[in-house]
């Protein structure tokens, strides 16, 4: 299985109520990852949920590959600057989950869009580069992409910084 990145975005109103039940974001989960052992009226068919928090879309995957497109868009392997920490890894915790799920603001994730668009390529690649990938500890990424590596992550690249477009102002939630 491994660890995998989603990201939605819903109306402030909706995230609230993530941010303050714990119940909620169990939910909220079982909506977005159904147990497939699960009977169905375990998942909810026929139930009303007393949190009903469906996003307006359904998100985005960055699979397993979330950890090296941080490390191409910040340049380090944990943390990194802001606003571009942001774009993946770090957000403001919804408490009583471990930190399994961040949000943004609407500013930050204004902040986010810039930075990202003023990422080039080239800067992308030259962190994809051997030497640099070989001193930091990426999930699931081998040291250094050969050119058909690096265009799959910037597929990913462009999906997550069209998320981030201005036209998609609302909030995110990050899993």
């Amino acid at each position: 299985m491994g660890l995998e990145m989603s990201m939605w975005q819903m109306e402030m109103s909706k995230l609230e109520q993530l941010i303050i039940s714990d119940k909620a974001c169990e939910e909220f989960l079982e909506t977005q990852f159904p147990d497939p052992d699960a009977e169905e009226d375990e998942v909810g068919r026929g139930r009303t949920a007393k949190y009903s928090v469906d996003p307006e879309d359904q998100g985005i995957s960055m699979g397993k590959t979330w950890h090296l497109l941080h490390y191409l868009i910040t340049g380090t392997e944990e943390r990194g600057e802001l606003p571009l920490a942001l774009a993946i890894m770090i957000g403001h915790p919804v408490e009583g989950l471990g930190g399994e799920f961040c949000w943004l603001t609407p500013e930050e994730v204004k902040d986010v869009a810039l930075a990202l668009d003023t990422l080039s390529k080239e800067e992308l690649r030259k962190r994809s580069n051997r030497d640099s990938m070989s001193k930091v500890d990426i999930y699931r990424c081998p040291p250094g992409l050969d050119e058909e590596g690096f265009r799959d992550v910037m597929k990913d690249f462009k999906t997550l910084k069209k998320y981030y477009s201005p036209s998609q102002e609302k909030q995110r939630l990050i899993k």
